[in-house]
C-alpha cells in the first residue's frame, strides 16, 4: 500500500481522491461507485475518519484523525457527460494506488492527464451521432430515404451540440433548440419528398423523428437514477430522475415547437 506521510501528503491524498471522484461524476458514473472509489483512496491514509459525501452535482471529502489537522475538500461538478473509458481509467488509478503500484504524485498526474485527454476527435463523435440516428431508424423499420433524412438530422444535432458547448449553453436549451430544428426538418422532409413525390420512396416524419431523437434521450441519467435508488442513495437517485424527466420534457417541448412552427408556416 502507498505510504503516506503527515502534512502536505494528506492534502495531496484528499485532492487525488476528489479528482478521481470528479472525473467519474462528470463521466456519468453512479453515485455509489464514486463514493466507493474515493473512500478506498482515502483509506490509504489509515486514519480513523475518512468520510465521503457524493451527490449528482458534487462531492465532499474529509480526512481526520488524532494529531492531524482535518482536511476537507468540496468539488462542484457542473459538466456531466457519458464517458465509460474515463470511469474505467479513474478506477484503475484507484486500484494501483491501493495496491502500492503508484505513488500519490504519480496518481495525481495520471488523473490530471485522464481529465484533460480528449479520447476521440470531434469528427468521430459527430460521425457516431449520425450513425446512431441511422441505426435506430433501421431498428424502427425505416426505409432508405427515412434513414438518410435521419442522418441529416443527426448531423444537425452534432453541429448544434458542438456549438452549444462553445457557447456554454445549458443542456436544457440545447435539447429544446436541437429537437425543434430536428422536428421542423422531419416535417419538411415528409412534405417535400412524399407529398410532392420528388422520389419514389415515401418519408414519414414519425419514422424520421424516432431515429433522430435517440442521441438526445437521457438514457444514462434514467439508468443511474434507478441504480442509485436501488443502492439507497435516494437524494442522488431522485436528483437524477428529475434531471432525466426535465431533459425528456425539453425534447418533447422542442419537437412540439418544431412541428407547430412548420404547421404555422403552412408550407
Amino acid at each position: 500500500m502507498t505510504q503516506i506521510k503527515k502534512g502536505a501528503n494528506y492534502k495531496l491524498l484528499v485532492n487525488t481522491a476528489a479528482l478521481a471522484g470528479e472525473i467519474m461524476l462528470m463521466s456519468g458514473a453512479e453515485t455509489y461507485r464514486v463514493e466507493d472509489t474515493a473512500s478506498r483512496i482515502l483509506m490509504i491514509s489509515r486514519l480513523p475518519v475518512t468520510e465521503t459525501y457524493v451527490t449528482a452535482t458534487g462531492l465532499i471529502l474529509t480526512l481526520d484523525g488524532d494529531g492531524v489537522e482535518a482536511v476537507t475538500v468540496v468539488r462542484r461538478v457542473k459538466i456531466r457527460d457519458t464517458n465509460l473509458n474515463r470511469i474505467y481509467l479513474a478506477n484503475q488509478v484507484s486500484r494501483r494506488l491501493c495496491d502500492g503500484d503508484m505513488t500519490l504524485r504519480e496518481g495525481m498526474d495520471e488523473l490530471v492527464r485522464i481529465r484533460e485527454e480528449q479520447l476521440y476527435p470531434p469528427w468521430i463523435i459527430s460521425l457516431c451521432i449520425v450513425a446512431a440516428t441511422v441505426f435506430f431508424s433501421v431498428l424502427n423499420g425505416a426505409n432508405v430515404l427515412e434513414c438518410l433524412c435521419a442522418a441529416a438530422n443527426g448531423l444537425l444535432i452534432a453541429l448544434f451540440l458542438k456549438l452549444g458547448r462553445r457557447l456554454n449553453l445549458s443542456r436544457l436549451i440545447i435539447n429544446i433548440v436541437a429537437a425543434a430544428l430536428m422536428a421542423f426538418l422531419a416535417a419538411g422532409f415528409e412534405y417535400f419528398m412524399s407529398a410532392r413525390q420528388i422520389v419514389p420512396l415515401s418519408a414519414s416524419q414519425e419514422m424520421i423523428l424516432a431515429g433522430s431523437i435517440m442521441p438526445l434521450v437521457p438514457g444514462v441519467a434514467i439508468t443511474n437514477a434507478i441504480r442509485d435508488t436501488l443502492q439507497g442513495d435516494y437524494l442522488s437517485g431522485g436528483a437524477r430522475a428529475i434531471e432525466a424527466f426535465v431533459l425528456a420534457v425539453s425534447i418533447a417541448v422542442g419537437v412540439g415547437a418544431g412541428l407547430s412552427l412548420f404547421t404555422w408556416i403552412g408550407v
